[in-house]
């Protein structure tokens, strides 16, 4: 279980920094 939640944790910051990504530069990926 701990390593579920460790890989739930690196998942949610992986996402918050795509979407933080995706916002800083949106005209980057069109």
């Amino acid at each position: 279980m701990p390593f579920y939640l460790r890989t739930g944790k690196a998942l949610a910051a992986r996402d918050t920094e795509i979407v933080v990504t995706f916002k800083a530069v949106p005209y980057a990926l069109f």
